[in-house]
């Protein structure tokens, strides 16, 4: 049998790769696994924001679900009822008067026949008492434009708890109102000169507790501001356990579930969720009891936790039901993620325009809703914004693709672009020309921003403010806004 020829480097088809070619190949592999790893932080991306955007959605669908059964949502507070025992600092809207707010000036029980409400701003009415008497009842407000926010209601009633302050209720420094010019010296001011007045959409619970402590009604407050206005999807288990030890109507004792641990943020051994509770006040947490058949159970906010050697003590302040017999128990904290604000322009006619505004994780820094100042103009995409000098050197939450709000029109705008400058007051005079004959004098040598809108201003505010003597004129710039959706005007005869 004859032997194959041997195979020599000339036999065609068998020639090796150069390192050139090769090299060649690697870069253009090496291009095409660049491109495809890029891909997945940006589906990644894209994935959190199709997440948010769903979630946003949501919230707004339920809230026009909601203001169906409770249209205090909208108004902001609950119409005037009769015969009801209403108490000194109680807010009420009237059946006919509006643009107003009136607020009461006594503990006492309204009438059968609603009064003829005093239109006049910090005007007192008055109505017919039992024994056919008139007396003073309320002071009427004007409230052109509020939002709806139980939950920033409960963040700044329970800063004024911590900071024992107590603002003034006159017109022109009513307090709750949203936004704040300074916290500057530790004053913290919660009274916004632009009158948008923060009300809890009719959430149950005291105005105000200046004794600086935990009530229940304080608590069912709390409560009831987060299932109004956070999806209920964000409870987080810390423990659930049949280990009960001892239980009475307001405590239960279990095993030690390394709860405190968990908790306690301030590190005094102690975990409690009051107002004035430090650190730990802004967790909400909650506890479920069972039946030993797991068929009934009751749910309580948290007020304490107290450790021992071995076992955890929960506390809560509203009596649970004597029938209920507790053998398992589940506790949990809740991390609002998704929640929504209502900001509300009301017309003289009765009309009520109305944008929602949904977050994520909300921030509720107090430095987040100062209010800096700037200049809408009708017409105009571009807005020069000053920085607060209460923000020191850092810059507030501007962002592409955020949102913005005229503070004196509560109109909220998109930001499609802003670019920061060192002196926005040269900005200023590039616009408006010379500035020294301005009374009040724009702040000068400030930071700021020149910032581009998704659309032109609907309304024009005014052109400066100052932090001694504010006139119309400033923006909000909140962090953590997913969207805002323009909602269906609700006419008078609708609510």
């Amino acid at each position: 049998m004859k032997r194959p020829p041997l195979l020599t480097p000339s036999h065609p088809g068998l020639r090796g790769s150069s390192l050139a070619e090769v090299l060649v190949a690697l870069l253009v592999m090496s291009i095409g696994v660049v491109a495809v790893a890029a891909l997945f932080p940006i589906s990644v991306l894209r994935t959190v924001q199709a997440t948010q955007l769903t979630s946003s959605a949501q919230l707004k669908y339920n809230f026009d679900g909601l203001i169906g059964a409770r249209p205090e949502l909208v108004t902001g507070v609950g119409e005037w009822r009769p015969m009801t025992l209403y108490k000194s600092g109680d807010i009420v809207v009237s059946s006919w008067a509006n643009n107003r707010f009136f607020e009461r000036q006594n503990d006492d029980r309204s009438p059968g026949l609603e009064p003829a409400w005093n239109l006049e701003a910090n005007a007192v009415t008055e109505e017919i008492d039992p024994s056919n008497q008139p007396r003073p009842a309320w002071r009427a407000h004007v409230a052109r434009n509020y939002v709806v926010d139980p939950l920033g209601w409960e963040e700044r009633a329970a800063e004024m708890e911590i900071t024992s302050f107590t603002p003034s209720l006159d017109t022109a420094d009513f307090r709750n109102s949203f936004g704040r010019l300074t916290i500057a010296g530790g004053s913290y001011n919660v009274n916004s000169p632009y009158r948008i007045v923060r009300f809890r959409g009719g959430i149950a619970g005291n105005q105000y507790n200046p004794a600086n402590t935990l009530s229940a009604s304080s608590m069912t407050t709390r409560m009831g501001a987060t299932a109004a206005c956070v999806l209920p999807d964000s409870w987080q288990t810390q423990t659930d356990t049949f280990n009960v030890l001892s239980f009475t109507s307001t405590s239960i004792e279990i095993e030690n579930a390394d709860l405190v641990a968990t908790l306690d943020a301030n590190g005094d051994g102690t975990a409690s969720f009051a107002p004035a509770g430090g650190f730990e006040q802004a967790i909400n947490c909650r506890v479920t009891l069972y039946s030993s058949d797991g068929r009934q159970s009751v749910v309580r906010q948290v007020s304490e936790i107290n450790r021992s050697a071995s076992a955890e003590l929960i506390s809560w302040l509203t009596d649970i039901p004597s029938w209920l017999t507790p053998t398992r128990v589940r506790v949990e904290t809740f991390q609002s993620r998704y929640s929504w604000m209502l900001a509300a322009r009301r017309q003289t006619s009765g009309a009520i325009y109305m944008d929602l505004i949904t977050f994520y994780k909300r921030s509720f820094d107090p430095h987040h809703e100062l209010i800096h100042p700037a200049h809408f103009q009708a017409g105009a995409s571009t807005v020069v914004i000053q920085y607060n000098p209460d923000l020191g050197d850092a810059s507030p939450a501007l962002k592409r693709g955020g949102f913005i709000c005229d503070a004196q029109n509560n109109r909220w705008y998109r930001v499609i672009n802003f670019k920061e400058v060192d002196n926005a007051y040269l900005e200023l005079e590039n616009i408006y020309g010379n500035l020294s004959a301005l009374t009040p004098q724009p702040l000068q040598n400030t930071r700021g921003a020149i910032v581009s809108l998704e659309y032109a201003a609907a309304e024009s505010s005014g052109i400066y403010t100052s932090t001694t003597n504010p006139p119309p004129g400033g923006a909000l710039i909140l962090p953590g806004i997913i969207n805002v959706y323009p909602l269906q005007p609700r006419l008078p005869w609708e609510q």
